[in-house]
């Protein structure tokens, strides 16, 4: 079982200023990996774009960089609203945030996993919390280019997320060679 604590700020004020997103993995071996970065800036920055991209950039994290095998997952955000958009508890009108939701849900298919996300008070989520005062880090470390518009912006995602496709595309055929070779023995 692997278990992602994410969470998001906007600051000085909100919205319109920086928006970061900070996670935790705890990973079944009992190894964590913690991570922040900057999600966006100016008049698209906003907490709940700051806790979906934390989310996002924990699932990209333990998509490319996960040491064995996978058996579940759990999620926890103090963030009521994106627990029930990604639960499909509540709709999700917005379209910047339909985009995170759906790269999301992408990224849990692909781990092809079972998983459950959770509310959890803000008090349960410090070190999250932590993590995204910190998202100094340049932002998507994946993209192509550099364009700050939200165009830019979005093609940065999109060519990080084609990445992530086909190195989950890669690993899992990796994966069912070595199953083949496992039922051959």
């Amino acid at each position: 079982k692997v278990v992602i604590h994410f969470d998001g700020s906007c600051g000085p004020t909100n919205p319109g200023w920086v928006a970061r997103g900070g996670w935790v993995v705890r990973r079944a071996d009992g190894k964590t990996q913690k991570g922040s970065q900057e999600i966006c800036r100016g008049k698209g920055a906003t907490n709940n774009v700051a806790e979906w991209g934390a989310l996002e950039l924990a699932l990209i994290w333990l998509s490319t960089a996960r040491r064995g095998p996978l058996t579940s997952l759990e999620i926890y955000g103090d963030s009521d609203l994106v627990i029930r958009q990604l639960c499909r508890q509540w709709r999700c009108k917005k379209p910047n945030l339909q985009a995170y939701r759906d790269r999301c849900w992408g990224l849990l298919k692909a781990l092809g996993v079972p998983w459950r996300a959770k509310w959890i008070p803000r008090e349960q989520n410090t070190e999250a919390d932590a993590q995204s005062v910190l998202g100094g880090q340049p932002r998507n470390p994946w993209a192509a280019r550099r364009d700050d518009s939200p165009e830019g912006r979005l093609a940065a995602h999109k060519v990080a997320y084609q990445r992530f496709l086909d190195l989950a595309a890669e690993e899992r055929d990796n994966i069912d060679h070595l199953n083949a070779i496992a039922k051959e023995d």
